[in-house]
């Protein structure tokens, strides 16, 4: 089950409780899991100043979901994880926390 309280990166914590209101009203009892299964990419529901995002480097590496950033206890990957895993992403640590 995905932890939002285990990040620290407050866009991505105001992502998901944005997701999980809106999947609330609309009598959704699976949020985290349909969360988890969101495409990153040109997402109204995901935005940086009110604009989707899409990162090539990133989609290039097969990163298409929001679950390739959740790690194996359910929380957010640490920069250190996410480049070890995808270390062929050209990225940085503003856009990852961006």
């Amino acid at each position: 089950m995905l932890q939002t309280k285990t990040t620290t990166n407050q866009f991505w914590k105001d992502v998901f409780k944005s997701w999980k209101k809106l999947c609330a009203c609309f009598g959704n009892h699976n949020a985290t899991t349909d969360i988890c299964k969101s495409i990153l990419w040109c997402n109204e529901n995901i935005q940086i100043d009110k604009k989707t995002i899409f990162l090539k480097s990133w989609y290039d590496n097969n990163i298409f979901l929001v679950n390739t950033l959740i790690n194996k206890d359910g929380g957010f990957l640490s920069y250190n994880q996410f480049t070890n895993i995808y270390g062929g992403v050209k990225t940085n640590f503003l856009d990852f926390f961006s």
